[in-house]
């Protein structure tokens, strides 16, 4: 699930809590701007699994899709 930081209503690591709580396996990309990083949530159920910051190359975006030991350049693990 790709999603950004900001939503219309609730909060993304509320987001990223409930998507895994009825998918368990559920890869989580998190877009946030690089002004303004998000700080990973101290709940582990609530962390993406790729945090991703605008703005970014087409190239960061298609590694942050990969699978985790695939590659990520400019994207960053949170």
């Amino acid at each position: 699930m790709v999603t950004d930081v900001t939503l219309a209503e609730g909060s993304a690591t509320a987001l990223v809590a409930e998507a895994r709580a009825l998918v368990p396996s559920l890869r989580v990309i998190l877009v946030a701007p690089a002004s303004r990083p998000p700080s990973p949530p101290a709940n582990p159920a609530q962390r993406p699994d790729v945090v991703l910051l605008r703005p970014f190359r087409i190239r960061q975006f298609a590694e942050a899709l990969l699978p985790p030991g695939g590659g990520g350049g400019g994207a960053r693990p949170i």
